[in-house]
């Protein structure tokens, strides 16, 4: 009898443990590996293209598109946070506002700061339930981001959803 009930502990355990390091189950649904590699061109540096995977990967969504356009928008409030220091929604309806002038019908904004890798910006997207929920939202056809360096040697990211 005290072997059965150490085996049902054991196969628990190793259960748990299976568990919290199968990756996909942050996931919502499994997508094919050509979404997430971001052209080189549009994301300019190795952590923008690994944030915008990361994205993609957790929305599950084959169909939004990068947009230039939308990255500009991001490049320039990015560049703002960096060099201000102040990380947040600063003059978002200008921002918005310049992209539904350009025919967008929505838009959504996600700021961050601090975080020195692409899991560290998702796993703080996702601790934040405002943002975890633009995130998750259905029906935006394209996005942009960025990231910038301030001179404190933080990261500084701004990622925007769009319906057009």
């Amino acid at each position: 009898m005290g072997a059965v009930i150490w085996l049902v502990a054991v196969v628990l355990l190793f259960g748990t443990f299976i568990s919290i390091v199968n990756w996909d189950r942050w996931f919502k649904k499994k997508v094919p590996q050509k979404v997430f590699t971001p052209k080189k061109g549009v994301l300019k540096t190795t952590l923008e293209r690994d944030l915008a995977a990361l994205i993609l990967r957790y929305r599950g969504d084959t169909e939004i598109k990068n947009d230039d356009l939308i990255n500009r928008v991001c490049a320039g409030h990015a560049n703002y946070m960096a060099k201000s220091g102040n990380h947040g929604h600063d003059n978002y309806p200008a921002r918005a506002a310049s992209l539904i002038d350009k025919g967008v019908k929505e838009v959504s904004e996600i700021v961050s700061y601090g975080y020195g890798t692409a899991g560290g910006f998702l796993s703080g997207i996702l601790s934040s339930p405002p943002h975890k929920k633009i995130l998750e939202k259905e029906g935006y056809t394209h996005y942009g981001l960025s990231i910038k360096k301030g001179s404190n040697d933080r990261n500084y990211g701004i990622i925007i959803f769009a319906k057009v």
